[in-house]
């Protein structure tokens, strides 16, 4: 190929790329909205109920949103749970050891 056809063939690749990439940032855009949203649901959803009519008070009596009784089963999960998480802390300092290769 000469120099020139070669140029051609970049300056085409590199308008394809630039075509394309519109809707790929669409695409994180969106993206984006999304995680911010769901990011932010527990602070949309008391402001939604809000706007609609309903209060603390009447939330209040809902009995779903009471405490759960501290038994052995919750205990028990929130102990795995603990002990979950001090794995995924301590996985990065012990990967380079468990897989050696």
């Amino acid at each position: 190929m000469t120099g020139q056809a070669q140029t051609q063939a970049g300056l085409a690749r590199r308008d394809a790329a630039l075509r394309s990439l519109p809707r790929t940032q669409g695409i994180l855009a969106a993206g984006g909205v999304i995680g911010a949203l769901a990011a932010s649901s527990c602070c949309i959803v008391p402001l939604a109920l809000f706007a609609l009519g309903i209060s603390g008070a009447w939330i209040g009596n809902l009995t779903a949103l009471a405490p759960s009784l501290p038994g052995r089963i919750v205990k028990g999960v929130l102990w795995a749970a603990t002990g979950l998480a001090l794995a995924a802390v301590a996985f990065d300092y012990l990967a380079p050891t468990l897989f050696a290769v």
